[in-house]
């Protein structure tokens, strides 16, 4: 059924596609995979615990400068970071960015 669910994942194109993917993931119990594509996915999602939960598995798959994709992920998180109301989620925002740049 995990498979299943994260296919779907991997499948959504639009961010509320992935919002019902991974809605349907966490409530089977399961967490976002440790994947970079999957984990930005999760970044467009409403509600803030999933976002904190994508940017804790994006500080241990982030490799620096040279990750797949930095640029468009140093959008989405200034993107994050404007519009959060937590300030976990902005630090989490911050040493990603951090991250990103050396």
């Amino acid at each position: 059924r995990r498979n299943e669910l994260i296919a779907g994942l991997r499948r959504a194109v639009s961010p509320r596609e992935a919002e019902t993917a991974i809605d349907a993931l966490r409530g089977e119990g399961f967490s976002i995979p440790l994947e970079l594509e999957l984990l930005s996915k999760a970044l467009s999602h409403k509600d803030e615990a999933v976002i904190e939960e994508a940017l804790r598995g994006l500080v241990t798959v982030v490799e620096g400068p040279q990750t797949k994709g930095a640029n468009l992920l140093k959008g989405r998180l200034k993107n994050v970071a404007l519009l959060a109301s937590s300030s976990e989620v902005r630090e989490l925002c911050a040493t990603l960015q951090t991250k990103l740049a050396f």
